[in-house]
């Protein structure tokens, strides 16, 4: 195989390169923009609104950190599993995917609770239902915990 070898300082300036490194740049910046356009105009009006905030409320980033600890310390099964509701709500992505979850693997879970029920003994069954039946009377009485 012949090999050849071709100067382009033979046939480019200097300033042809220059023009043409600026345009592949260019081109390969366009199709990046194009591609993830949504993302970076995302980032972009986060990253503004972070700093109108900085701007307008001094202490804002040690808010913002006592008011997500305080979220956290609140959540429940009810908060992050948001069901279905009356009203078209088709409910929260978590609920969705452990819904999604529950169905796949449902032979694996009737299974696993078949188990559990075939393993409890006569006194775990009745402990559990004096332990609510306990709770119910408490809490109809004004005595327990809402």
């Amino acid at each position: 195989m012949m090999q050849i070898d071709i100067n382009i300082d033979d046939y480019l300036t200097e300033e042809d390169r220059k023009r043409i490194a600026e345009e592949m740049y260019r081109n390969a910046l366009s199709a990046k923009i194009r591609d993830d356009k949504e993302r970076i105009i995302s980032n972009a009006a986060y990253e503004t609104v972070s700093k109108m905030c900085d701007e307008l409320i001094p202490d804002f980033k040690e808010l913002l950190v006592q008011n997500v600890k305080k979220v956290i310390t609140q959540l429940s099964a009810r908060t992050v599993f948001e069901a279905p509701d009356h009203w078209g709500s088709k409910g929260n992505t978590a609920w969705r995917m452990l819904s999604e979850l529950t169905v796949a693997k449902r032979k694996r879970l009737d299974n696993k609770i078949t188990k559990i029920i075939d393993e409890m003994s006569v006194s775990d069954v009745s402990i559990d239902i004096e332990y609510e039946v306990k709770q119910m009377l408490l809490k109809r009485l004004g005595w327990g915990e809402e």
